[in-house]
């Protein structure tokens, strides 16, 4: 599976309330693709969401400043 199709998958997990499933899609996309600013913002959101707000600021922090 490509990063587009993981994010999109994690995006409608999410959407259905599957947060955990959601997540592991997401970082599977960034696995394959470390750039891949949106899907980093999404995950970033969806950590937010499940109250992991340290690791969820990692997240778009590195959209702006990538290491």
């Amino acid at each position: 599976m490509d990063p587009y199709t993981h994010r999109r998958s994690a995006r409608a997990l999410e959407a259905n309330g599957d947060l955990e499933e959601a997540l592991s899609h997401y970082k599977a996309a960034l696995a394959l693709d470390p750039e891949y600013h949106f899907a980093r913002r999404d995950l970033g959101v969806a950590l937010a969401s499940r109250g992991e707000r340290k690791e969820a600021m990692r997240h778009p922090a590195h959209c702006l400043n990538p290491v």
